[in-house]
């Protein structure tokens, strides 16, 4: 829609950490840089978990430990890594 009106897609904005790769955000990397644009991942530090401030055992109250729950509740990555 937006290239039909001769605008250029700069950026593209994915939830994309070390431990959070959704199905198909490679994809969407490896497409936007073959066409230039810019990827930037919201929550690249897991929402803290990456940077320490939180852990398994202690998850912040509210909406922000909710959404966390999917860091930490363990599975495999489409790239077959455990966490």
């Amino acid at each position: 829609a937006l290239s039909a009106r001769g605008v250029p897609l700069a950026s593209n904005q994915i939830n994309f950490s070390l431990l959070y790769r959704k199905q198909g955000a490679q994809a969407t990397v490896d497409y936007c840089r073959d066409r230039g644009i810019a990827v930037l991942g919201y929550f690249p530090l897991a929402n803290g978990l990456l940077a320490g401030a939180y852990g398994p055992g202690r998850l912040p109250k509210g909406l922000k430990g909710a959404t966390m729950k999917k860091y930490v509740v363990g599975g495999v990555t489409d790239r077959g890594v455990s966490y």
